[in-house]
């Protein structure tokens, strides 16, 4: 009886402060990886490959900077319901550089619930849009918070 109550407490305050941790988030989990750099070629600029993964999206990219001697990072994000506008930018690294147009290969993690669609600039520009969905269709749960309702059922 003493085991259930104190299971009982202790799931009501891990759901308390899942709640609070969702009320006052900030927006989508963003990492944005440079994975290379070489001159530029042929290959074009955006997005060009896409992954679903657990709670968001993973797409790889590319961006045309002055010299491959750049990483890629986040500038802005913007939110409008289903809509997220993700402006990246390319910052030049302080060291010294062969001097050619510069191709800068990203990888981007989003990680947000639901579904919906990302704009993805580059300095400002448009050069992609990314679609994704939810990856639990019907269930009402997803992520993190499923995981927690199934450990939470485990317990009675």
């Amino acid at each position: 009886m003493k085991t259930k109550r104190i299971a009982g407490l202790l799931a009501f305050f891990m759901v308390s402060v899942a709640f609070i941790g969702f009320a006052f988030a900030d927006g989508p989990a963003v990492e944005v990886e440079t994975i290379g750099s070489d001159c530029y070629g042929q290959e074009g600029t955006g997005v060009y490959e896409t992954e679903e993964i657990d709670g968001g999206v993973r797409f790889k990219g590319v961006m045309e900077t002055p010299n491959p001697c750049h990483t890629v990072n986040v500038s802005e994000i913007q939110e409008d319901g289903d809509t997220y506008t993700i402006d990246l930018v390319g910052e030049s690294e302080d060291v010294v550089c062969i001097q050619c147009v510069g191709a800068v290969t990203y990888e981007v993690t989003f990680e947000t619930e639901g579904s919906g669609e990302i704009q993805v600039l580059h300095n400002g520009e448009e050069v992609s849009t990314v679609e994704f969905g939810n990856n639990s269709p019907g269930t009402g749960e997803s992520g993190m918070f499923a995981a927690f309702i199934s450990w939470l059922r485990s317990l009675f």
